[in-house]
C-alpha cells in the first residue's frame, strides 16, 4: 500500500499549521493538523495527522473550523 495522498485543494494552510477538515455528526467542520510529505502533481503525501479511513473535505478554500456545512449527496 502506497503513501496516503490527498488533493492539494483539501489543505487549509495557515501561518502556524496546515489542516484538513472532516465533518462531524452535526455537519460541523473539524480541523485535523497534518504533516506534509512529498508533493505529487495536484496531490500531496500526508505523513501524519489523519488516517486513510477518515472522510475529508476535498476543497477547503474559504472554510473555517466549526463552520456548519451542507453535505451534498
Amino acid at each position: 500500500k502506497g503513501p496516503l495522498t490527498i488533493p492539494l485543494s483539501a489543505l487549509k494552510i495557515g501561518s502556524q499549521s496546515v489542516v484538513v477538515f472532516s465533518v462531524d455528526e452535526q455537519n460541523k467542520l473539524v480541523p485535523h493538523e497534518v504533516v506534509l510529505g512529498t508533493l505529487m502533481g495536484d496531490r500531496v503525501e500526508i505523513k501524519s495527522g489523519i488516517t486513510g479511513d477518515l472522510v475529508i473535505v476535498t476543497d477547503a478554500r474559504g472554510l473555517q473550523p466549526g463552520e456548519t456545512v451542507n453535505i451534498g449527496q
